[in-house]
């Protein structure tokens, strides 16, 4: 076949081809279509609900932070506060009690936020928060507990650490965070061996290493030994040895020498 004829073949198939186009779009165009507007769709969707989960997220660490700083002011309040009650000389100073924070609402905002959050480390941050703001009302409180209420707050406190525990139990610095709270409600109570106990798993665990906790947990087991150090008195000193009268002079033989006149000068 000449280059002439090869030519003019190729030109027949090409405008056939392009004559085709017409064709396929009037039957197919519509399904394209769709198609392409159902693929725009789910990218707009994919993007938005890229933007929706930064900006809840971001919101979530907004009130995280905001939480722990008003929490910090309730801490600085409460002390504030015990330190005029004790001081008798500033005892009739009143503090306006409309501007302190109060630590049951703190721990209510923090649950609500965990669950909000899942299982992201805001929702982590959140819970052991949660679990500290119950813990520390009992060392930071304008007021006294009774032991009954303390023994309430280390129950619930202890839930919350538990349920930190086993939510994020694949992660080791939430079990960690989790374990020297659980030992420090233990040593509250008294419990000073479950307290040991739980401060040496923190140290034995591998994962921890190179962290603050295995050397948090060693200060604990320290001050523990420290706290239930038997107390030794010295030995009392010996008793000196009763010392023993002195002889007293008879009254009667100075009275005898005084009286007795001597003979050389009664004698011519």
């Amino acid at each position: 076949m000449k280059s002439d004829d090869r030519h003019k073949l190729k030109t027949n198939e090409l405008a056939d081809s392009l004559g085709d186009i017409p064709v396929f779009f009037r039957e197919y165009g519509s399904r394209i279509a769709i198609v392409a507007v159902l693929a725009i769709a789910v990218v707009f969707g994919l993007w938005q609900w890229v933007a929706n989960a930064r900006a809840s997220r971001q919101e979530q660490i907004d009130s995280l932070q905001s939480i722990m700083v008003n929490r910090e002011k309730s801490q600085k309040q409460a002390v504030e506060q015990a330190r005029l009650q004790a001081d008798d000389s500033e005892s009739e100073q009143v503090i306006d009690e409309s501007t302190n924070v109060d630590s049951v609402e703190l721990a209510m905002q923090l649950s609500q936020l965990a669950a909000k959050a899942s299982d992201g480390p805001v929702g982590m941050m959140a819970i052991l928060q949660e679990a500290q703001a119950i813990w520390s009302q009992i060392f930071f409180s304008a007021k006294p507990f009774s032991d009954a209420e303390k023994e309430q707050l280390c129950v619930q406190a202890e839930k919350v650490y538990q349920k930190l525990q086993s939510k994020y139990a694949q992660q080791p610095v939430a079990v960690a965070s989790a374990q020297i709270g659980l030992g420090l409600i233990a040593e509250n109570r008294g419990q000073w061996d479950h307290a040991r106990e739980i401060y040496q798993k923190v140290i034995a665990n591998k994962k921890l290493a190179g962290t603050l906790f295995p050397r948090q947990a060693q200060s604990r087991l320290d001050i523990i030994e420290y706290i239930n150090r038997p107390v030794i008195f010295s030995a009392e000193p010996p008793e000196e040895p009763a010392k023993a009268p002195q002889p007293k002079e008879s009254t009667e033989s100075i009275s005898d020498e005084t009286t007795t006149p001597n003979k050389s000068e009664t004698n011519p």
